[in-house]
């Protein structure tokens, strides 16, 4: 068997990042390991000041994390397993709400092929194990039928479950980009990354955007890029196939599973890159549209105001038509604007 995961460390999850900075000021960058990813803060300021911006922001990875991951004792997506619902923590109730009320929303859009309610079929696999393999198919059938029914309902305060536990990894890494976009220093520019997800907030002090460059998924290597993305204020997810993935007996399984059969999701697209105003919502469709595939995932991110950079498996690049003044592809790639 060979595994084939690509480290987080080397390609962030899809996204790479590149800075420049003009005279007087330097970019100080702050990096961690938190949500099970790599995490970074990259700041410009003027040169001589201390741009340590961890002490500020990294701590609130570890509270994002304690609130969304259902691996950890009292979070909302553990109690909800454990008791059927959960009482969303004040400081949290508004922002959180709205990220699952969207997911459900996304859910009944794409009939079902987006859900939160997966932990049945997502704990099956382990990705991250040493040696993965494929669950059973009686495994993967039982884990369905767990599923069945699932929903959220929302009453007050509280947030209740049937059906299928809460894995809410689809959410976690944009819900946490705008939790440190929100945390940072009145007027400061920044560039931050959790995973595959990233917010580009504010302008350089030279007036330049934050440069951005999309990974080319049929590359080897982590540094290798289809373009370069020109942001300010935004937020940025990607999904992809490559992302996590192993091999098992010849058949190479990827990790965004579709929850109708329990199985990796046999899509046209290698790579689906969301640019929108929320975190949360690019961290979501990057998955919904990964799903939907290339037909339907145009028009579902139009109706979020969001924008596609998208792969399909024959290499055919496709970009929403209003990127084509901030996207710059590399040599080789031709995109299709729509």
């Amino acid at each position: 068997m060979r595994k084939r995961l690509f480290s987080a460390a080397l390609c962030l999850l899809a996204l790479l990042l590149s800075f420049s900075s003009c005279s007087g000021v330097s970019l100080h960058t702050s990096r961690t390991y938190a949500m099970g990813t790599y995490c970074s803060v990259t700041a410009e300021l003027p040169r001589g000041e201390d741009g340590d911006l961890s002490p500020r922001l990294f701590p609130l990875l570890n509270k994002t994390e304690a609130l969304l991951s259902h691996k950890i004792d009292g979070s909302v997506p553990d109690l909800l397993n454990g008791l059927g619902y959960a009482v969303i923590p004040t400081g949290d109730r508004s922002m959180l709400e709205e990220q699952l009320r969207l997911a459900e929303e996304i859910k009944e859009k794409t009939g079902g092929l987006f859900s939160v309610s997966v932990l049945p079929i997502t704990s099956l696999w382990n990705f991250d194990a040493e040696s993965p393999v494929p669950p059973s198919p009686e495994a993967i059938a039982a884990a369905l039928a767990e599923m069945e029914g699932s929903a959220l309902r929302f009453e007050d305060d509280v947030v209740h479950k049937t059906g299928g536990d809460i894995d809410l990894g689809a959410i976690g890494k944009g819900y946490a980009c705008t939790v440190l976009a929100s945390a940072l220093p009145a007027d400061q520019s920044a560039l931050i990354s959790v995973g595959g997800s990233i917010a580009a907030v504010g302008l350089k002090s030279s007036g330049e955007r934050w440069q951005v460059g999309v990974r080319d998924p049929f590359s080897a290597s982590p540094s290798a890029t289809l373009g370069t993305l020109s942001l300010t204020d935004t937020f940025v997810s990607t999904s992809g196939s490559y992302e996590k993935c192993f091999t098992y007996e010849g058949k190479t399984y990827h990790h965004i599973l579709d929850p109708r059969t329990g199985l990796p999701c046999e899509s046209d697209l290698v790579s689906v890159t969301v640019v929108a105003g929320k975190g949360t919502l690019t961290d979501i469709l990057s998955t919904a549209c990964f799903l939907v595939g290339s037909d339907a995932a145009f028009s579902l991110a139009a109706e979020y105001d969001a924008c596609l950079i998208a792969v399909k498996t024959d290499g055919t690049l496709l970009v929403s038509a209003s990127l084509a003044d901030i996207f710059t592809p590399d040599d080789g790639w031709e995109p299709i604007y729509r």
